[in-house]
């Protein structure tokens, strides 16, 4: 039973989803992008001002990136997210002086 429990601590999804989950409910400027998900998705740099929202992040697919101007509709009932703007990029297609935490060096951006 411990063996279990210390195999299963020890594994990056599940590791990944308890830190998303308790992000998500207690910080109102979190989100995971639609095309990862909680046990993917890993917050890679996160704001170091008073707002409550990841910089980067990435996946096992893509690399991610949030402009750091107007990049989200927040509603106004409930302060919480309701419309995105970020960056993508997809792994194995870094341009030669890419830079993960720039988005700015990151050439075929998708929104």
């Amino acid at each position: 039973m411990i063996l279990v429990l210390l195999t299963t601590c020890n594994n990056k999804n599940f590791l990944n989803s308890c830190s998303n989950s308790l992000d998500y409910l207690i910080q109102r400027g979190f989100f995971i992008p639609k095309e990862s998900n909680i046990f993917r998705f890993e917050v890679t740099k996160w704001n170091q001002g008073s707002g409550e929202y990841w910089l980067y992040g990435e996946d096992d697919k893509y690399y991610y990136g949030i402009p750091q101007y107007d990049w989200a509709t927040f509603d106004e009932s409930n302060g919480h997210i309701c419309d995105v703007d970020y960056f993508k990029l997809r792994k194995g297609n870094e341009p030669e002086h890419f830079d993960k935490f720039d988005y700015q060096t990151w050439e075929n951006l998708k929104h």
